[in-house]
This record gives C-alpha cells, structure tokens and sequence, in this order.
C-alpha cells in the first residue's frame, strides 16, 4: 500500500516518541546527520533546556499507519515580551515525507493551535515558509535592521604600498560611498577613515577595563542581566542559564567566541562573534556580531569589547568586523567605531503574539541572531 492511502493522524509529540523521531530526521531525504546527532539535539531543545516545563508543547507529529510521516517543533526560549520574562514557542524542524505532503498544511495548523498561549517566533523560515507566516499574519520583526557598522584592519605585512592597497580594496568592498568615486579618491577617503578609526578606539582604550575570552559564564552575567532586564520590551533573556545552555549544550552550534568587558570585577558587556565568508577579496572571512548587550552607557562599557573583538579577529587573519544594528539605539552608538554599510542578508525574523496578546512594535524589539530558532 502507498504511504499516501494509509491512515493519517496528527498528534502531540511525547519523550515517548524522540528515538523514533531521530530515526525518522536521520533517514529523511538528503539528511547527513546520524541518529545519535538528533537523539542529543532533541535533548537539548527539551530535556537539556530550562526553559522546558512538562506542560510544554513538544510540537507535533503526522503518523501514517502507526509510523512517523512528518514533524513539525517548537522549542522553549526564555524572552521579554512585552516588559515581562516569560517562555517563546520557536518554531523548528518541518519535515514531512513527500508522499505526505497534502497534510502539511494540517500540520502547520495543529502546531498553531498547541503553541497558542506562548509568543511564537520563526526566525528561519525559507521563502515558501516566508510568504505563509505573511498570511497568517505572523509580523516581521526583524526588517528594521538594514545596517551594520563595519570595523576594517587589514592584516600586518608586507610593504607600505600594499598596506595601503588592502586598506582601500576593503573599504571598496563594504563602503558604498567610495565605491562610485575615483581610483585616488577611493584611497584618499579610506585611509582617512582607517586612521579616524584607529584613533577613536585609541581614545576609548583610555578608560576601558578588562578585556578577554571565556568559557566561564557565572554570576556576573544574571547581575548585568538584573540590571539592564527593562531596557527593551522585547529581546532575548541573557541570564547565566540562557547563555550556558545556548552556549555548552547546543550541538548544532556554530563555533562562535564569548567576549567580555569587566571594570572592577564587574561585567559591563559581552559579545557572541562567529566567523562567516565574505565572497570578497582580499576579506574572504569577517567576524560577525551575533549578539552584543552592554551596561549603560553603552558607548564606555561596548566600544572597547568592539575595539577588543577587532584586535582578536587581526590576530586570526580576520580583517573585517560587522555589528549588525539590532535596534537604533545600538546603531547610534556602533556607528562612531566604523563605517555605516547595508547588511549583506536581510534578517527573516517573524513573531506572533500569543492568543488575546498585542504585537509589539519595530521600535521595541532588540533582536540578535541567535533570537528564536537561530543556532538550535
């Protein structure tokens, strides 16, 4: 009998049902990943997670005669929504066998219907999965963020000519208001932006505390959390759990650097950057912001983790680092460190309130690339 005329039913996914769910994303079209690989994420999106409780909605399955046909996750987060802490449903994991792919849309609609008491997000959905969130209406939260202010240090060696040709090449790549003007005028403007940079991040230096990498996320993280919680109506929680869990539990992780600024012992801003092409020459990497949260204000206690993470990324033989403007107030203040360009990817980040719940506004979110189902 085809798979398509057997017995179709939709249902809750239990703890029960995870080893036959790894079995089933294992040996989907396509899929490389062992079962081992999904048996260890399905414990991190639920059971690894703090942000799980029994009364959680795993997600939803599609069964065929009894065996798994489809899927369809959510995965708890811990976000402010709306000024108050409370648990996202992030929507993950669609796979549904071709022969079943008339009931997707069932699927869907039964996802809806569990995760109706929770805010909903996607953050990575594909274009097909795009133009339904518009419909429903899910809101896109994330398409304010058109800029990024990127940071240039052409790496050391060679001579003072090519020095100079690196530095206005780079600028050409990132800067669109060089990229029209003459060959002399492109060096001119680069180098003069090049040696404001190194200055301001010379003057900032003056006060700055302790600069390094960790792997050690203690108590210094909820005390900045604690302090800075009611900034935004809506972002990601960053207590010591959220970043321990993202960060040490999360096997589908890009390799990514923790940050820190401390003064006096105390935390006063972090960074999560990654390395990501460029497609460019001679920048074929750059370092990539994929969140940064800072104590006010921002401009004392961020610009020296920013002017740290460039030196960090010179000595990996990264001559580019990019903060995305996640929210204008971070625009404002990222914005006297390097030069203003369009981000390369536009952000598809999306959201639905809660049943009975308002939407919150462009103006109130904070967003991160690691918001939502971004990394899990």
């Amino acid at each position: 009998m085809n798979i398509a005329d057997k017995q179709v039913l939709l249902r809750s996914i239990t703890a029960a049902d995870i080893p036959a769910l790894a079995e089933f994303c294992a040996h989907f079209p396509d899929e490389t990943r062992p079962v081992s690989f999904w048996q260890q994420r399905f414990d991190f999106w639920w059971e690894e997670n703090h942000a799980f409780s029994p009364d959680f909605p795993r997600g939803c399955l599609l069964e065929a005669d009894g065996k798994i046909g489809g899927m369809f996750a959510l995965i708890p987060s811990r976000i402010v929504w709306n000024s108050e802490e409370r648990v996202a449903a992030n929507m993950s994991c669609w796979r549904v066998h071709t022969a079943l792919r008339q009931h997707s849309m069932k699927l869907f609609l039964a996802l809806m219907e569990y995760a109706q008491g929770y805010p909903l997000l996607n953050t990575t959905p594909t274009k097909d999965v795009e133009a339904l969130l518009n419909r429903v209406p899910f809101t896109h939260f994330s398409h304010g963020v058109t800029t990024e202010s990127v940071i240039i240090r052409p790496r050391a060696g060679g001579s003072v000519w090519q020095r100079i040709k690196d530095i206005a090449r780079i600028h050409v790549n990132w800067w669109p208001n060089v990229q029209s003007r003459t060959p002399w005028m492109q060096v001119i403007l680069s180098l003069i932006q090049y040696v404001r940079q190194q200055q301001y991040f010379k003057k900032i230096s003056e006060n700055q505390g302790e600069l390094f990498q960790t792997t050690i996320i203690g108590p210094e993280f909820d005390r900045l959390w604690q302090r800075t919680h009611k900034r935004f109506p809506w972002t990601n929680v960053r207590g010591s759990l959220d970043l321990k869990w993202y960060l040490q539990k999360n096997p589908n992780r890009l390799p990514c650097d923790l940050l820190v600024h401390q003064k006096n012992g105390e935390l006063v801003a972090f960074g999560l950057f990654t390395k990501q092409p460029t497609h460019h020459w001679p920048d074929g990497e750059s370092y990539l912001a994929l969140d940064v949260w800072a104590d006010s204000p921002d401009d004392k206690n961020l610009l020296p983790l920013l002017g740290y993470a460039s030196d960090l990324a010179l000595k990996k033989g990264i001559a580019v680092l990019r903060i995305p403007h996640y929210h204008p107030h971070l625009a404002q203040v990222c914005r006297r460190a390097g030069i203003t360009c369009p981000i390369p990817k536009v952000m598809t980040s999306y959201s639905l309130p809660p049943q009975g719940g308002l939407p919150t506004t462009d103006s109130e979110v904070y967003c991160s690339k690691n918001m939502g189902d971004s990394g899990l």
